[in-house]
């Protein structure tokens, strides 16, 4: 039989909330503070907390989260509800009251938590990821759905008929988004296209690291250039009598492009004197081909022993930007 003291029913003013417990409960773990409290028998008892004017106990901790502490020393088992998030504060205060077995069920709750499997129906698409992969950045919107341990935590997506969370946007995207929050790098397929899809996507999210990589990588998009070269030389300034010399020069993807074609190298077309194109048409396909205008340069000069003598070349540099 416990004796009459263990039975004993104590009243706790516990930050302003009361509760009631047996002493036996109160002092279950003989290393903590509040067998230190309320425990009779050890010698090493310290000053118990001071009483209210209704002669509770006062204990100057949070008082919801005590309630926890307080189902723990009954249960010995950590019961929280379904969608706490309290982690921080029940962790401080299983610290303060130094209840060791509460420390450890807490970190291995928190743990298993973390690396709980949660299944997603973004847009239709559907995709499995833990939860400390969503949660990765604090400052974004995943976090903000997904954590248990921010207080101002947005309300978790609704879930479909097969409790997969459902988010409203773009769901083939959503495997690029996901792939960085795994690896915190972007990693995309050759070609990729949709960059004004995937930054409002990053927006959306809220992921500041993603938003500037994208930024970056955009910047960095290498441009493909094609050169016009014209090179004329004579014995005089008249069209008909001068010798002249067509060149194009760039990947031999656009170059095969054009309707102009030559016996030269894989990377430029060439021709002279007999006129294979003109320069009109060539721009126009040089545009078409989704090519703008950067630069031209022209440049001439008179031979000083013979001043009827003509040379000069005009130079056009073509750009074509590969990530749209």
């Amino acid at each position: 039989m416990a004796p009459p003291s263990a039975t004993e029913v104590l009243h706790l003013n516990v930050g302003g909330h009361f509760y009631t417990a047996t002493r036996a409960t109160l002092t279950r773990y003989p290393d903590s503070m509040l067998y230190s409290m309320f425990n009779k028998k050890g010698k090493t008892v310290v000053q118990p907390p001071p009483q209210d004017d209704n002669n509770r106990y006062c204990i100057d901790g949070d008082g919801p989260t005590f309630r926890h502490i307080l189902n723990f020393l009954r249960l010995s088992k950590l019961i929280l509800p379904k969608d706490f998030n309290d982690w921080d504060m029940l962790t401080a205060e299983a610290l303060f009251y130094e209840i060791p077995k509460l420390i450890q069920l807490i970190v291995e709750k928190r743990e298993k938590d973390s690396s709980e499997l949660l299944n997603l129906n973004v847009g239709g698409h559907f995709y499995t990821a833990n939860r400390s992969t969503l949660t990765r950045y604090p400052k974004s919107m995943l976090y903000s759905m997904f954590s248990k341990k921010d207080k101002i935590a947005v309300q978790p997506p609704p879930q479909d008929d097969n409790n997969r969370y459902y988010i409203d946007r773009d769901g083939p995207t959503f495997r690029y988004v996901l792939n960085f929050l795994r690896q915190s790098k972007l990693i995309l397929p050759d070609g990729f296209k949709d960059w004004d899809l995937l930054a409002a996507e990053a927006e959306f999210y809220k992921i500041e690291d993603l938003i500037k990589c994208i930024g970056k990588r955009r910047k960095a998009k290498k441009k493909s250039m094609l050169e016009v070269q014209y090179v004329y030389t004579g014995q005089s300034v008249e069209k008909d009598k001068l010798n002249y010399r067509w060149k194009v020069t760039g990947q031999a993807k656009f170059l095969d492009q054009l309707s102009i074609k030559g016996d030269d190298s894989k990377t430029s077309i060439s021709w002279k004197n007999k006129e294979k194109i003109s320069r009109a048409r060539l721009f126009k396909e040089i545009y078409e081909i989704g090519f703008t205008l950067m630069s031209t340069v022209s440049t001439s000069s008179c031979n000083k022993k013979s001043r009827d003598r003509f040379d000069g070349k005009d130079r056009w540099i073509f750009i074509k930007d590969d990530s749209n």
